[in-house]
């Protein structure tokens, strides 16, 4: 079930990190443009399924800026990191020191290692395994996403990356939040790439504050 205490801001869902980091998901038919309405800075990817990362620690002019061949952004400027997914897990990252998160993370990139790669790299940026906060977003459900109908194979997004968010930082000190949300139980809500085809996509956002 989604998480409690969400607040439902249409056409946004929105949470907050403990750290007074806002974070947001777009529910359908959402454009980027709405989502990121009033925001100065965006940092988007041109997704491409890697396990590529990019450190944006410099400071970044406003407007809509597009990361090409990245699939996780970190950053400790004032910016908003966005992931754009239709099934896949967007994964959203808050420190105590101030560095955030954003990775998509696919069945591909999943394999790859996108989660442990970004929590490599901000252990560096950050200089421990403590104090973070990590909220799973809306993806397909482990019931839903088959991925061999004649073995009757299924994937579970959150569970591959909960594994690797374990092997990276101290779980005693990591605070893991999941939406509870699937894109394909909750067709009417998001977009599902599995349900039907779309070429739409949602979109999750972490602020700093």
């Amino acid at each position: 079930m989604p998480e409690s205490g969400l607040a439902l801001s249409n056409p946004l869902l929105t949470w907050q990190s403990p750290f007074g980091h806002p974070i947001w998901v777009s529910t359908r038919p959402t454009s980027i443009e709405i989502a990121t309405e009033g925001l100065p800075t965006v940092i988007r990817m041109d997704q491409t399924h890697s396990a590529n990362i990019h450190i944006a620690d410099q400071p970044v002019l406003p407007g809509h800026h597009v990361i090409n061949n990245t699939d996780a952004v970190i950053s400790n400027q004032p910016a908003t990191i966005a992931v754009k997914t239709a099934d896949c897990l967007p994964i959203l990252i808050a420190h105590s020191s101030g560095w955030i998160g954003g990775i998509h993370a696919g069945r591909a990139g999943t394999t790859a290692g996108i989660t442990i790669n970004t929590l490599s790299a901000l252990i560096q940026k950050t200089g421990t395994q403590t104090g973070y906060w990590i909220f799973l977003g809306p993806r397909i459900c482990v019931a839903c996403y088959e991925i061999d109908p004649i073995a009757h194979t299924h994937y579970d997004l959150v569970e591959e990356n909960i594994s690797q968010i374990n092997s990276c930082l101290d779980k005693n000190k990591t605070t893991i939040v999941d939406s509870g949300y699937c894109t394909a139980c909750q067709n009417d809500l998001f977009f599902s790439y599995r349900k039907e085809k779309t070429t739409q996509r949602i979109w999750s956002g972490i602020g700093h504050h």
